[in-house]
């Protein structure tokens, strides 16, 4: 006698089983999916901070800067360049009637590196200055990613003054004394000056190396995941970043490794040469030209915090050292937790705006802003 039902239902087991290799299948095509599509639609620069985006200079003493009329994606963010290989939109030669121009001299930290351009120092400056004065303000950002103090110099003397700027803001770094990189025809940056050499070329995938694990290789080569931990990053670098933390300072005194006090002292020999005389020069020729000049120095070891003394002595420049913006933080490490983009050291577009604020009082506090 044949005793099947047909209402009776399938075992509870097996309809489990069949759910759960219908939704492994399913996660797995849409997993799949969604990969393709990332690899389709984001260029994967995205995940590279440094790429082929750089240009040989016909200077000899610039060498390189980005490739000019460039619209892609850099350092993370959208990256848009304009004739001159330069950060920002094209600027006439000619200063515009009742426009106060500022040119911007640095490397990556005037550049903005990793920080979306309306972000930037320079962008968030000229926000401040046209809000407060009711003006026009134009900031030329001359900043490029690698440049030491000789490469400024040149950009400075054989391009921004051909540009007529109503102020000069120079931008030093504590590695403005290394020897320069060289750009290839291919666009990509050489750490050892020699553009010849393959093995050199620095190409950075910083997002690449975020602390994740690594299920046999599967989340480190995934577009999918890594596009997901870029914008979880920038999330809670939105979201939190930047906010004081408790640190116990009950033992040590942090704050006299890290931005204390100290006394003018002897030009550092490793930087007369490579810094100090380049940024003398530069500002011996704004003197002699009466165009006003503000240092804002990105700085924190002593010799470089002496010379910068001396030469804010001799010559009267306001200057704003940017590492003391950070009371939250005691020393390098603290600063790089809170301010920085996460998956580099170099800082977000909340520090971005303290040193604008900054700049931004010195600027007024010296009376500079006019349209003349």
């Amino acid at each position: 006698m044949n005793n099947f039902n047909p209402t009776q239902k399938p075992g509870r087991k097996k309809l489990f089983l069949f759910s759960f290799i219908t939704f492994l299948v399913s996660l797995s095509l849409l997993t799949g999916l969604s990969e393709i599509m990332v690899r389709m639609i984001i260029p994967k620069e995205t995940f590279w901070p440094v790429s082929n985006i750089y240009r040989p200079s016909n200077n000899p003493n610039i060498l390189y800067t980005y490739k000019s009329n460039f619209s892609g994606v850099a350092f993370g963010q959208k990256l848009n360049t304009n004739d001159l290989g330069f950060r920002g939109p094209n600027w006439s030669q000619e200063k515009p009637a009742h426009v106060f121009r500022i040119a911007l001299i640095g490397d990556s930290h005037a550049f903005g590196y990793g920080v979306a351009f309306e972000d930037t120092v320079g962008e968030v400056l000229t926000k401040i200055l046209s809000d407060k004065h009711s003006i026009s303000v134009e900031v030329m950002n001359f900043g490029v990613n690698g440049f030491n103090s000789l490469q400024q110099e040149a950009v400075l003397s054989d391009i921004a003054l051909n540009y007529d700027p109503s102020l000069v803001v120079i931008l030093p770094a504590n590695n403005d004394h290394q020897n320069a990189l060289t750009a290839d025809t291919e666009g990509w940056l050489h750490w050892d000056g020699d553009d010849k050499n393959s093995k050199s070329r620095m190409i950075d995938r910083s997002i690449e190396k975020t602390k994740v694990e690594d299920v046999f290789g599967f989340r480190k080569k995934s577009h999918l995941y890594l596009y997901f931990k870029l914008w979880q990053k920038r999330y809670a670098l939105q979201n939190g970043s930047g906010t004081p933390r408790d640190v116990d300072t009950s033992t040590t005194n942090m704050t006299a490794k890290w931005m204390g006090e100290f006394s003018l002292g002897p030009i550092s020999e490793r930087l007369r040469e490579p810094v100090y005389e380049p940024l003398n020069r530069m500002l011996t020729k704004l003197k002699t030209r009466q165009t006003p000049v503000v240092l804002a120095s990105y700085i924190s070891h002593l010799d470089y915090r002496q010379m910068l003394l001396e030469l804010e002595t001799t010559f009267s420049v306001p200057h704003v050292e940017l590492l003391s913006l950070f009371p939250e933080a005691h020393n390098f490490e603290q600063l790089v937790e809170q301010f920085s983009l996460g998956w580099d050291n170099h800082l977000n577009a909340q520090a971005h705006k303290r040193w604008a604020e900054a700049i931004a009082r010195l600027i007024d506090e010296n009376s500079y802003v006019s349209t003349n």
